[in-house]
C-alpha cells in the first residue's frame, strides 16, 4: 500500500481498500448487492480512489459509482483468469458494461482519471 495513493491518510486508505476488497471478493453481485450498496453509501464521503479487479460477471459499476460522489480516480480491470477461454462468446468487457461505465463517467463531477483494462 502506498499512502500517497490515498491522500496520505491512513483512514482514507483503510476505507478505500475495504471497498476495493469488498468489490473484488464479490462473486455474485445480485446476492451481495444490498451489503455493497449500504457500505458504499456509508463510506462515500471518504472514498476518492478505487482500483478493482472485477471477479463477478454481474457487477454493476454504474450503480455503485453513482454513490461515490467524491471519486477522483477509477481503475477497473477484468480478472486475469476471466474470459480467457476463447470458446466463450464474450472476451473482455461487455459493450453494456462499457456503456454503463461511460454513462457514469459523464455524470461524475470530480472524476479526474480512469483506466479500463480488459485481459484478452
Amino acid at each position: 500500500m502506498k499512502l500517497e495513493d490515498h491522500g496520505f491518510s491512513f483512514k482514507i486508505a483503510f476505507l478505500e481498500i475495504y471497498i476495493e476488497r469488498m468489490l473484488e471478493n464479490c462473486q455474485s453481485y445480485n446476492q451481495d448487492r444490498l451489503k455493497i450498496i449500504e457500505a458504499v453509501k456509508v463510506l462515500s464521503p471518504w472514498i476518492f480512489t478505487v482500483e478493482i479487479k472485477i471477479n463477478a460477471p454481474d457487477l454493476n459499476i454504474e450503480e455503485i459509482c453513482k454513490y461515490l460522489y467524491n471519486l477522483i480516480h477509477l481503475k477497473i480491470r477484468c480478472s486475469e483468469g476471466k474470459n480467457l477461454d476463447y470458446k466463450k462468446k464474450i472476451i473482455g468487457m461487455k459493450f453494456t458494461e462499457a456503456r454503463d461505465i461511460a454513462e457514469m463517467m459523464k455524470s461524475a463531477q470530480n472524476l479526474v482519471t480512469s483506466h479500463l483494462c480488459s485481459w484478452f
